[in-house]
């Protein structure tokens, strides 16, 4: 399975959540847990991506860094990479595993149907959230 994790502000999320849900439509990303740390003021998505590298079941799940190519004129998204968050000896460092460049090209399914289900993920993540406070 191609699985990954990354991080992302809370108040960046908020702030601009269309966007942001755009973004994760474009890389075919399906959520399958959102951790929010309340210290850090970040939300944790782990889900399935193609531009993740394939995790053998038991292994640990990367976590990446998004880089978000845009267009300047239409401000359309053009590029999505995941580069891998590598951690030695509390170091980071990052290797570029994927990028999605053209998802009309690649898509099985239709965009929307991962944007309604990051939409969904994102709601029951964060009323998991406000019932903790």
């Amino acid at each position: 399975m191609k699985k990954g994790m990354f991080k992302v502000l809370t108040k960046d999320v908020m702030k601009k959540s269309e966007e942001y849900v755009d973004i994760l439509a474009f890389m075919k990303f399906l959520p399958l847990h959102i951790d929010q740390n309340i210290m850090e003021d970040s939300l944790t998505y782990i889900g399935l991506s193609p531009i993740f590298k394939d995790v053998a079941l038991g292994e640990m799940v990367p976590e990446y860094l998004l880089v978000v190519t845009v267009d300047p004129e239409t401000q359309g998204i053009i590029e999505v990479t995941a580069e891998e968050v590598v951690r030695t000896n509390n170091q980071a460092s990052k290797l570029i595993i994927g990028q999605i460049k053209d998802l009309n090209n690649m898509a099985e399914l239709e965009p929307d149907i991962f944007r309604k289900a990051l939409i969904q993920a994102q709601i029951d993540g964060l009323r998991m959230a406000l019932e903790l406070i």
